[in-house]
């Protein structure tokens, strides 16, 4: 018999429908179980009624952080269609590559992003569109003037969830196609790693576009009950004011490092508590030892773990009591997921060698949307290649030592260079261009594009700049912007990008 997805919010609003489920701090607004199951059956309501919308449907959401986004997340999944959340922070070409893949039924965008949404609506034409935010936007009518509850479909746990599109080394996002097993799994995951409870509250700053701003911390909490409390925009002063704060009662939070880095350096940092917080997790990028030390003499329990879209967030996770024994690990593999090191043949690798890191289990992606190439490159002998570059130590505990492939990792967002390479080497006058990431104190890493020109070509740093920005989201523009006679190469063509100078140059940018 196929197992079907249990709906935790209905649930909770049966067994504790005046706990509070979901706080907006933007607009104030605080919705109780029983509230938040209510506006669910409705727009889930309009949804199938009105657009539509039915079982393996695609509903796409275009919006900055806000309590809608896990209303609609929930809606899809009483319908058994599949939430599709679009990084705002790209450009229209980029959001109209990744539509145009999901081809959703509705496409529900902030009003904020208004120019980018006519824009879409004139290029694409199979997506009804329905406006959010404020009281009288398209959104909120269609909630208040919904009176259909949803007609029962049966949802299995092997049904995709979330479609959650992240880059590939080819620089084409690809949907990694989260299921509700895996949902499920990775909310034991975190229960068993960090403990959570039902009286465990969050506060979400990471977008909500990430599956780290979904699944670290609020799904796992929402499925036991828990409070989920919501940023609209990060703002490391009121970041550092909410979680200090004892009324406020945060006991997970999870960030980049550059999220707890800004932190760290607000005034009254020094002299905060965080007694009531049980677990503070950094991870999606490096963490400089220093930062990890400065964080816990404050007192906050750091735990540093392991995680990627295509685990649906978390992989490995180190405890509390191991930071300084352990310091620079990313922990050992949590419950449902096991680890190895291999060579490139698929070979397991001893502890202490190098090699990629390759791991399986119920919370790991089955395959990418319409990728099928893809789907046979990411797995052998049935391990998922992450493309991490990694260790083991002698009991087990992970290191990641760099990325197998070229990405690099700018204040949490992942940049592919192969993506930066394609925009600027369609420049008129370029002849060849390759991108690599080198270290940056604020954001971790920045890029740094190496451009040979054609002869005779005249191009300068900030043309190629202003190419980028209108074809790149903000974060993959390269920081530096090197002018070179050429690029070192092997036999066989390709760029040598591990001799491409990643410390301090002198030539002019």
């Amino acid at each position: 018999m196929e197992m079907e997805r249990v709906d935790s919010i209905s649930h909770h609003a049966r067994v504790a429908p005046d706990s509070i489920a979901l706080v907006d701090l933007a607009t104030e607004r605080e919705f109780t179980y029983a509230h938040m199951n209510e506006r669910v059956n409705r727009i889930a309501g309009f949804l199938q009624h009105r657009f539509k919308v039915g079982k393996g449907e695609r509903v796409a959401v275009l919006s900055h952080n806000s309590s809608d986004v896990f209303e609609i997340q929930f809606a899809c999944w009483r319908l058994g269609a599949i939430f599709v959340p679009i990084n705002w922070r790209l450009t229209v070409p980029e959001i109209e590559f990744i539509l145009s893949d999901a081809t959703p039924r509705v496409l529900i965008g902030d009003t904020e992003f208004a120019d980018n949404l006519a824009a879409l609506t004139a290029r694409l034409s199979f997506f009804e569109l329905v406006t959010r935010g404020g009281a009288d936007s398209d959104y909120e009518r269609l909630v208040r003037e919904s009176e259909n509850s949803p007609g029962e479909v049966r949802v299995a746990l092997r049904d995709t969830s979330p479609l959650m599109y992240t880059s590939g080394t080819t620089g084409r996002p690809k949907g990694a196609q989260i299921t509700h097993r895996m949902e499920l799994f990775t909310c034991l995951n975190y229960v068993s790693a960090t403990a959570i409870t039902r009286n465990a509250k969050t506060l979400v700053v990471l977008p909500l576009f990430h599956v780290g701003g979904l699944n670290c911390f609020p799904n796992p909490i929402f499925n036991l009950g828990g409070t989920v409390q919501v940023m609209k925009t990060f703002d490391p002063a009121r970041f550092l004011d909410i979680l200090k704060d004892p009324a406020q009662r945060i006991t997970h939070v999870f960030a980049v490092p550059t999220i707890f880095s800004m932190m760290s350096q607000q005034p009254g940092f020094s002299d905060a508590k965080f007694d009531h917080v049980v677990c503070a997790a950094v991870g999606g990028a490096a963490v400089p030892i220093s930062l990890l030390k400065v964080l816990e003499k404050q007192g906050l329990p750091i735990q540093q773990g392991w995680g990627m879209t295509e685990s649906a967030s978390m992989g490995s996770m180190l405890q509390p009591d191991k930071t300084r024994e352990k310091l620079g690990s990313a922990g050992l593999p949590v419950q449902y997921v096991s680890m190895r090191i291999a060579d490139e043949s698929g070979q397991a690798l001893p502890p202490n060698e190098v090699g990629e890191l390759q791991v399986k289990g119920p919370s790991i992606i089955e395959g990418y949307w319409n990728r099928p190439q893809a789907n046979q490159k990411s797995y052998i002998d049935g391990w998922f290649r992450t493309g991490d570059a990694a260790y083991l130590d002698d009991e087990g505990y992970l290191y990641i030592v760099d990325r197998w492939t070229d990405m690099y990792i700018s204040g949490g967002e992942n940049v592919y260079p192969a993506e930066i390479e394609n925009v600027i080497s369609g420049i008129a006058g370029v002849l060849e261009a390759a991108a690599i990431g080198i270290p940056n104190e604020r954001w971790g890493q920045v890029g740094r594009a190496f451009i040979v020109l054609k002869d005779g070509a005249d191009l300068s740093a900030d043309q190629v700049r202003a190419v980028c920005a209108e074809r790149l989201a903000k974060y993959k523009i390269p920081h530096e912007i090197i002018f070179v006679e050429s690029i070192p190469h092997n036999a066989a063509g390709k760029i040598l990008k591990a001799e491409l100078p990643r410390g301090d140059l002198e030539i002019a940018s």
